[in-house]
């Protein structure tokens, strides 16, 4: 029965100095795209929450804003003037 072993596969295969160094240099790009993929998602979610925080705060602020500067309803007018002339 043939079984694949990986630690004798290394063994019959010589790896030369120059192979080891482009594998480190790969993994390290590979380490480093990831972590940059990671920061900048990271940090596109941060800045989008504070934006759309603050739109939030502000469409608020401008509904606010409009409703105060609507016209009283008169029934509530009626209201006041009858406990007024009570």
């Amino acid at each position: 029965m043939a079984s694949f072993s990986l630690s004798k596969y290394l063994k019959k295969r010589k790896i030369t100095l120059r192979q080891e160094l482009w594998i480190a240099l790969l993994i390290v790009i590979f380490v480093g795209f990831i972590s940059s993929v990671l920061i900048s998602t990271n940090s596109a979610k941060s800045y989008f929450s504070t934006q759309l925080y603050l739109k939030n705060v502000d469409n608020a602020s401008s509904l606010a804003l409009m409703i105060s500067q609507l016209d009283k309803d008169p029934v509530e007018d009626i209201k006041k003037a009858l406990l007024i002339n009570q």
